[in-house]
């Protein structure tokens, strides 16, 4: 049996970040969320490699470009894919990012980019 795609999921806004883990899980993805960078640092460290991490740019602690940077420095995560999402202005660096999107967005819009990034068929 081959294991979900993993998510993980990076963003403050508690409302935000339930809809994002809902919709990827409905779709048979496997999610793991963190509220800010360093936590977002110590879920990527500590679990499996995912397929794809969705990075709110506007978080305390640790800004999205900072755990951006902190992630592509490290060889073990360098290739992972990350779709920033922020209500301000775009990423200060395009280190890779395969789509920023501008809140509020649709979840079903951002469900279809993350599965033709990690493939149509989730699981």
């Amino acid at each position: 049996m081959v294991a979900p795609k993993r998510i993980l999921v990076i963003e403050d806004d508690p409302d935000i970040r339930f809809t994002l883990v809902q919709a990827m899980r409905r779709a048979g993805l496997a999610v793991d969320a963190a509220v800010d960078g360093v936590e977002g640092l110590e879920r990527l460290r500590d679990g499996a490699v995912p397929s794809l991490i969705l990075l709110d740019l506007r978080l305390p602690w640790l800004c999205g470009d900072e755990f951006l940077r902190a992630m592509r420095e490290d060889e073990s995560y360098a290739h992972v894919p990350v779709i920033t999402m922020t209500a301000g202005t775009g990423p200060t660096e395009d280190d890779g990012v395969i789509a920023h999107l501008h809140k509020p967005f649709d979840p079903e819009d951002l469900l279809q980019i993350v599965l033709s990034v990690v493939g149509a068929s989730a699981a």
